[in-house]
Protein backbone atom coordinates (compact mmCIF):
# COMPACT_ATOMS: atom_id res chain seq x y z
CA UNK A 1 0.00 0.00 0.00
CA UNK A 2 2.88 2.38 0.73
CA UNK A 3 4.28 1.84 -2.78
CA UNK A 4 0.89 2.72 -4.30
CA UNK A 5 0.68 5.89 -2.25
CA UNK A 6 4.21 6.86 -3.34
CA UNK A 7 3.31 6.26 -6.99
CA UNK A 8 0.12 8.30 -6.61
CA UNK A 9 2.06 11.17 -5.04
CA UNK A 10 4.58 11.33 -7.91
CA UNK A 11 2.38 10.47 -10.91
CA UNK A 12 1.52 13.13 -13.46
CA UNK A 13 -1.80 11.46 -14.29
CA UNK A 14 -3.93 9.25 -12.08
CA UNK A 15 -7.05 7.27 -12.96
CA UNK A 16 -9.07 5.82 -10.07
CA UNK A 17 -12.13 3.58 -10.27
CA UNK A 18 -14.18 3.74 -7.07
CA UNK A 19 -17.31 1.76 -6.17
CA UNK A 20 -19.80 3.61 -4.03
CA UNK A 21 -22.34 1.55 -2.18
CA UNK A 22 -24.98 2.70 0.20
CA UNK A 23 -28.40 2.19 1.66
CA UNK A 24 -31.55 4.11 2.51
CA UNK A 25 -31.82 5.67 5.95
CA UNK A 26 -35.08 7.58 6.55
CA UNK A 27 -35.64 7.80 2.76
CA UNK A 28 -32.19 9.36 2.25
CA UNK A 29 -29.53 7.49 0.23
CA UNK A 30 -26.39 7.29 2.38
CA UNK A 31 -23.05 6.21 0.92
CA UNK A 32 -20.89 3.76 2.81
CA UNK A 33 -17.10 3.78 2.66
CA UNK A 34 -16.05 3.62 -1.01
CA UNK A 35 -14.08 0.64 -2.36
CA UNK A 36 -11.17 1.28 -4.72
CA UNK A 37 -11.54 -1.09 -7.67
CA UNK A 38 -8.58 0.07 -9.78
CA UNK A 39 -5.79 2.64 -9.82
CA UNK A 40 -3.58 3.50 -12.79
CA UNK A 41 -0.65 5.92 -12.46
CA UNK A 42 0.97 7.52 -15.51
CA UNK A 43 3.98 9.74 -16.03
CA UNK A 44 4.35 12.44 -18.69
CA UNK A 45 5.92 11.16 -21.92
CA UNK A 46 7.80 14.11 -23.37
CA UNK A 47 8.37 12.29 -26.67
CA UNK A 48 4.71 12.76 -27.69
CA UNK A 49 2.58 15.88 -27.67
CA UNK A 50 0.52 16.70 -24.61
CA UNK A 51 -2.60 16.68 -26.80
CA UNK A 52 -1.88 13.08 -27.89
CA UNK A 53 -1.18 12.06 -24.31
CA UNK A 54 -4.47 13.54 -23.09
CA UNK A 55 -6.25 11.77 -25.95
CA UNK A 56 -4.72 8.48 -24.78
CA UNK A 57 -5.89 9.16 -21.21
CA UNK A 58 -9.40 9.93 -22.47
CA UNK A 59 -9.38 6.62 -24.35
CA UNK A 60 -8.36 4.80 -21.16
CA UNK A 61 -11.17 6.44 -19.18
CA UNK A 62 -13.67 5.56 -21.92
CA UNK A 63 -12.52 1.93 -21.89
CA UNK A 64 -12.92 1.82 -18.10
CA UNK A 65 -16.42 3.29 -18.42
CA UNK A 66 -17.37 0.46 -20.79
CA UNK A 67 -15.78 -2.09 -18.48
CA UNK A 68 -17.58 -0.93 -15.33
CA UNK A 69 -20.88 0.33 -16.78
CA UNK A 70 -22.69 -2.79 -15.63
CA UNK A 71 -20.99 -3.10 -12.25
CA UNK A 72 -23.52 -5.03 -10.17
CA UNK A 73 -22.83 -3.58 -6.75
CA UNK A 74 -23.94 0.03 -7.06
CA UNK A 75 -22.51 3.30 -8.32
CA UNK A 76 -19.03 3.49 -9.88
CA UNK A 77 -17.01 6.69 -10.16
CA UNK A 78 -14.05 7.07 -12.51
CA UNK A 79 -11.78 9.92 -11.52
CA UNK A 80 -8.99 11.36 -13.69
CA UNK A 81 -6.44 13.60 -11.97
CA UNK A 82 -3.99 15.68 -14.01
CA UNK A 83 -1.09 17.19 -12.10
CA UNK A 84 1.01 19.92 -13.66
CA UNK A 85 4.06 20.98 -11.74
CA UNK A 86 6.51 23.61 -12.86
CA UNK A 87 9.52 25.41 -11.50
CA UNK A 88 9.43 29.20 -11.26
CA UNK A 89 11.92 30.82 -13.61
Amino acid sequence: MADLQKMQAHADYLIEVIAKQGHLIDNVWTHTTPDILAVACFYRDYEISERKELSNLHSAVTALERLYERWPDGEVEIKLTIKKEMVNA
